[in-house]
């Protein structure tokens, strides 16, 4: 069996499988690994195998460990060879009846395969200062996984560390900015988690992360009318054996296949299935009646954000983050309908907005980047987007005098 894994970890599997595309380079180093793996104990058993009893302390010692060897073959080489098609579930993300889900505090996990810290406060990164730095400016930033950094480790440059360097070094004072992305929310959540926890926190700025899939992206959700719990949930785990035994390539295999004998499609084909508008209508279609509902359903939780901030005296803008396909095509207008569909709201609602994409585009022709470079697929940028992306604010926070020199 070791050795027929060997030889089915190989790319050709991801196809036979129904995953099919280019496999990542994470995916390829894990097939090697498991191919090596497979070599390693198909050999070791061919060895205890060969060995002579008398090599052994005894005979019952030898039956029991050829035992525990062929016995503890099959689910060892089952798990390991269907790993690399199932992502492991992190205990990042908790259930909440308000918010649908959040951030667990106080964990260090890994997150498609980027170490990640929740603080104690439920935020990504180090914990807010308590008490607060004596004239220190704060900065929260709200949005799903782009702001909270998809595939970024600590350390590594996602957009709020990126921005509060930029800050402190233009202003040589302690600007605290703060993580408040969580993957999948969008503003009905920002917005909820604002009016729940933005007092405490007390920020002096606050900067909305808008992604385009911030309009489409819930009416999947049960809450909207869909059938789906999220993206996110569905791979939360809890803590402890039960979390240990979700993490298991053999749950999500049995999972898996318990979903295809009901008729089922998969977890990724049933979520594109039940998305009932796409980024893509609000770039080609965007005065389609449906599309307009879907707007009519997200401004109103800006305007909420919006007011609370005003109410306080905090100071709040807008930033909205392309998708790689505005990136692409030279003709611009015909993919930034829904950049110029925010912008006038937000005109309407007094509320700055700062839109990156040309500016992204201007560092691309300049820079020479492709936009794999600075995205890692086609919503989440890489370390070196957020770079352009934390310029940007730095510069409009600076500017308007929001961030003292």
């Amino acid at each position: 069996m070791w050795w027929a894994l060997a030889l089915a970890a190989s790319p050709a599997v991801l196809a036979a499988l129904g995953r099919g595309g280019d496999p990542s380079a994470e995916t390829l180093r894990e097939l090697a690994r498991l191919r090596w793996t497979g070599l390693a104990c198909g050999l070791a058993l061919g060895l205890a195998s060969a060995l002579p009893a008398a090599r052994l302390a005894a005979r019952r010692t030898r039956r029991a460990l050829l035992v525990l060897l062929f016995g503890a073959t099959p689910l060892a080489a089952v798990e390991l060879a269907a790993a690399p098609f199932f992502d492991a579930p992190a205990p990042i993300f908790v259930p909440d009846a308000a918010l649908g889900w959040r951030l667990r505090p106080g964990i260090d996990a890994e997150w498609f395969g980027a170490p990640v810290s929740i603080n104690a406060a439920g935020l990504r990164g180090a914990p807010p200062a308590n008490p607060r730095v004596p004239g220190a400016e704060r900065v929260l930033v709200l949005g799903d996984s782009v702001v909270f950094g998809f595939r970024i480790g600590e350390g590594e440059g996602t957009l709020p560390e990126r921005l509060q360097a930029d800050l402190r070094a233009a202003t040589g004072r302690p600007v605290e900015v703060l993580n408040a992305g969580v993957g999948g929310w969008s503003p009905w959540q920002e917005d909820a988690w604002l009016r729940a926890r933005g007092d405490e926190l007390a920020p002096d700025v606050v900067i909305l992360g808008f992604v385009l899939n911030d309009v489409v992206e819930k009416l999947s959700l049960e809450r909207f009318g869909g059938d789906e719990v999220s993206f996110q949930l569905r791979h939360a785990r809890p803590t402890g054996v039960a979390g240990w035994v979700r993490a298991t390539a053999w749950y999500a295999l049995v999972h898996e296949l318990a979903a295809r004998l009901r008729g089922e499609r998969s977890a990724r084909e049933g979520a594109q299935e039940r998305e009932l508008l796409s980024v893509y209508d609000l770039m080609l279609r965007p005065d389609d009646a449906d599309v307009a509902q879907a707007w009519d359903l997200t401004l109103p939780n800006v305007a909420s954000v919006a007011a609370w901030c005003r109410e306080r005296g905090v100071k709040f803008l807008v930033t909205v983050f392309p998708y790689t396909i505005q990136l692409e095509d030279p003709d611009a207008r015909r993919w930034d309908a829904p950049q110029r569909r925010l912008a006038a709201a937000l005109r309407e609602q007094g509320v700055a907005l700062v839109d990156p994409l040309p500016a992204l585009r201007a560092a691309m022709r300049r820079e020479g980047w492709t936009q794999y470079d600075v995205y890692l697929d086609a919503v989440h940028p890489s370390p070196l987007g957020d770079r352009v992306f934390a310029e940007q604010l730095t510069a409009e926070l600076l500017g308007r005098g929001w961030i003292a020199r």
